[in-house]
């Protein structure tokens, strides 16, 4: 009778923290192979984000909408956070940064009919960039383009970008390597793929986060919650594995 009770007990514990789970809603741009909707868990960053606040009980809803729309849902505080996120002025008026995910690092892929010689930004002058609309790339990129030093051409996905290169309309694009090789790969000709390669300079290597809306009510929380997450992953090994998967290839889409 008593170890029925127990029993009875446990289970009714449990079932209503399963009712009582906290569930937030973090908004995802398509951006293999990191990212995407049609990647394994999410790809490796969703992935990250979801265990480190599973480490908190928190459960996490991904959507997946075009950036500009992410940015926009989450300033407003429709959604909770913004994964994968450079920090910028404009952006910390509406958002708090967790601690760093990863590593993004910027590169200029060009024609190798069109040899490029690049040490400082002042190189790029008279070329057009092929950028991505809403995509942040940094203080010295920003800077340059302000000032005219430069020019850029937006573009609503990375693959029109590559395809205004190829037709002579743009001389570089500036992209993320590993997400600039696997678009090139999944979507262009070998031929096309053989056209083009990158300057091994990058323009400038930024950590990213998630961002967390300053319009709901338990911002600061949501940021401690990941950031303590976060940090179980790093120092129980798992976090590591997770990159060591991604390398091999375990999250590429199951298709």
């Amino acid at each position: 009778m008593v170890k029925n009770t127990i029993i009875a007990f446990i289970l009714g514990s449990i079932a209503c923290l399963e009712l009582s789970a906290e569930t937030i809603t973090i908004g995802n741009d398509n951006w293999a192979p990191y990212q995407g909707e049609n990647l394994k868990h999410g790809g490796i960053v969703p992935h990250i984000v979801t265990q480190a606040f599973a480490v908190e009980a928190i459960d996490v809803d991904h959507q997946w909408v075009p950036w500009k729309r992410v940015i926009s849902y989450v300033k407003s505080g429709r959604w909770d956070a913004i994964n994968n996120i450079l920090k910028n002025q404009e952006r910390d008026q509406f958002l708090l940064y967790t601690d760093p995910i990863m590593t993004y690092s910027s590169y200029l892929f060009h024609l190798k009919s069109n040899p490029l010689e690049y040490n400082k930004m002042s190189d790029l002058s008279g070329k057009i960039v092929g950028t991505r609309r809403g995509y942040y790339y940094g203080d010295r990129f920003k800077n340059a383009v302000d000032s005219r030093l430069i020019s850029t051409e937006e573009a609503t996905e990375h693959k029109q970008n590559f395809k205004k290169l190829l037709a002579g309309r743009i001389q570089l694009v500036i992209i993320e390597k590993e997400v600039a090789l696997n678009l090139l790969h999944e979507q262009f000709t070998e031929n096309e793929l053989n056209a083009i390669t990158f300057h091994p300079i990058p323009v400038q290597s930024l950590d990213t986060q998630l961002g967390v809306s300053k319009n709901i009510g338990n911002s600061q929380r949501l940021v401690t919650s990941f950031n303590r997450g976060l940090s179980v992953l790093r120092e129980s090994g798992k976090l590591e594995q997770m990159w060591n998967d991604f390398e091999r290839g375990a999250y590429q889409s199951e298709d």
